[in-house]
């Protein structure tokens, strides 16, 4: 209710899936979402086009390989037809109570892959950690800005004293971590995609491991292969006229960069 009068907020659901390519994503996004196994991390502050993301994936996904695919949403936003893949789509609220009841019933009918496009509890993260190490393609979206402080705060989520634990299984797990802002156009016809890819090799890992992935983790990140940092990708869209300086220079890490050729 708003002072007294009954308010309600309406949704449309596209039923057209945005491709990799549509949203501008890099190469290894594509090469994320034909996983076998493990996690990959879409992450973002709310309004950052996280859901197109993951449903770009998941379309990956069904127009590439035979899997079953269980999607757990709040709100379903995109709708999949299937294609070589089947897709089962369970909305928090309406198809199920919670999201963890998802998870866990869906385990049971032994998927291929879990997409996970909701705030996770506790209970979530680690069915959904687990999940990854026994063999599933875990896709979950998280509330947060980049990878170093994505795999931070699923730390922080677990008691002090599984602390080390959870960073071990984190290190084995994890494949990638995609993190991406919406950004206004110079030309004022929409939004930007910045998107910045961490991607698991031994030395991410040893980072997660020894806990030092916020002082340790962008440096490593530049190196690895498929990777893409924020600061890159923010100084080609303003070499391209897409957006201004003065907007990359208010998310980037380091602005510097910003400035080089």
């Amino acid at each position: 209710y708003q002072r007294g009068f009954i308010e309600g907020t309406f949704h449309a659901i596209d039923q057209y899936i945005p491709t990799v390519t549509e949203l501008e994503l890099p190469d290894i996004v594509h090469t994320l979402a034909l996983s076998d196994s493990g996690l990959v991390l879409v992450t973002g502050m709310t309004g950052s086009g996280k859901s197109s993301t993951i449903a770009s994936m998941v379309g990956v996904i069904n127009e590439n390989t035979s899997k079953v695919v269980v999607t757990i949403e709040d709100p379903i936003e995109y709708v999949h037809e299937n294609a070589l893949s089947i897709v089962k789509q369970r909305e928090v609220g309406n198809d199920t109570l919670s999201c963890l009841r998802a998870l866990r019933h869906a385990l049971r009918q032994d998927p291929d892959v879990l997409v996970i496009d909701t705030v996770p509890d506790l209970g979530t993260m680690d069915t959904a950690l687990r999940a990854a190490e026994e063999g599933y393609l875990i896709i979950m979206s998280f509330p947060t800005p980049d990878p170093p402080r994505t795999l931070s705060r699923i730390a922080t989520m677990y008691p002090q004293a599984q602390r080390a634990l959870v960073l071990h299984m984190l290190a084995g797990a994890l494949r990638g971590v995609i993190s991406q802002k919406l950004l206004p156009r110079l030309d004022g016809s929409g939004s930007a995609l910045a998107c910045e890819v961490l991607v698991a090799n031994d030395a991410i890992r040893g980072a997660i491991r020894s806990d030092r992935m916020e002082d340790q983790m962008m440096s490593i990140m530049g190196s690895v292969p498929g990777a893409q940092l924020l600061d890159v990708n923010l100084r080609r869209l303003v070499q391209r006229g897409e957006i201004s300086y003065e907007t990359a220079a208010l998310v980037a890490h380091n602005p510097e960069i910003l400035r080089r050729r």
